[in-house]
């Protein structure tokens, strides 16, 4: 599969994710089958204490390859491409994850020519943003250097012209999935109040209202600085 987003954060969010849902869980049954031999918190699934190298072989070969995924986004390798080339040649990942100018560098490279073969996934994190952020050349190059045939999925917050542009780009013959929240109140059901206090009382007040729940759902407060905030 592979996953595209505007932002290198995003990517990171994504992969973070990913390395959450595929973790030792995704190993408890073997991890069982061993009995005695190994130590496993499933309160803490990271907490694993294997007693012998040979369970160890065993354990990477039957988990180890559940699902891979590489973030090629993440600088924390460095700025230069070839400092991931070692994550995607060879022992080829399940998921990529990146921005499109990035995965574009990576495919003229070299470095996922197995994308070409093996792409069953395409995902378009934030289409909207993707082209505002002015990737959409990006996205058409590395379209060319797919296979003909692979699943896309787009997700958008908004219809925006930039999302409905790429949405004819990617998808053919797609279904569109609305999830909507519940309608806003008309004005005429809204009211607004304005208190007149003096500023040793605001907090108080603020906390008389969410206390005594005057202030119902969804609630935003704004104030005017980040001492506020965090007061």
């Amino acid at each position: 599969a592979l996953i595209m987003t505007p932002t290198k954060e995003l990517c990171r969010q994504i992969q973070n994710v990913l390395k959450g849902m595929l973790t030792i869980k995704n190993c408890k049954p073997f991890i069982k089958g061993l009995g005695w031999k190994t130590l496993q918190s499933f309160d803490n699934p990271s907490i694993l204490i294997i007693f012998t190298f040979s369970l160890f072989l065993d354990l990477v070969s039957s988990c180890g390859r559940v699902v891979r995924s590489v973030d090629v986004s993440d600088h924390r390798l460095g700025t230069d491409i070839n400092a991931h080339k070692p994550l995607l040649v060879g022992d080829v990942p399940d998921i990529i994850v990146g921005t499109p100018s990035r995965v574009l560098m990576h495919l003229e490279a070299g470095h996922l020519d197995n994308l070409k073969n093996t792409l069953e996934i395409l995902v378009m994190d934030e289409a909207d943003l993707i082209v505002s952020f002015g990737y959409e050349a990006e996205v058409k190059k590395v379209l060319t250097q797919l296979p003909s045939i692979y699943q896309s999925v787009l997700t958008s917050a908004t219809l925006s012209s930039g999302a409905v542009k790429l949405k004819e780009l990617v998808l053919r013959r797609p279904v569109t999935l609305n999830l909507e929240e519940e309608s806003l109140p008309e004005d005429s059901q809204l009211t607004q109040y304005q208190i007149k206090i003096e500023e040793e009382d605001k907090f108080v007040l603020i906390y008389a209202l969410f206390k005594l729940k005057l202030v119902h759902g969804k609630t935003i407060v704004f104030v005017n600085s980040v001492d506020r905030c965090y007061k």
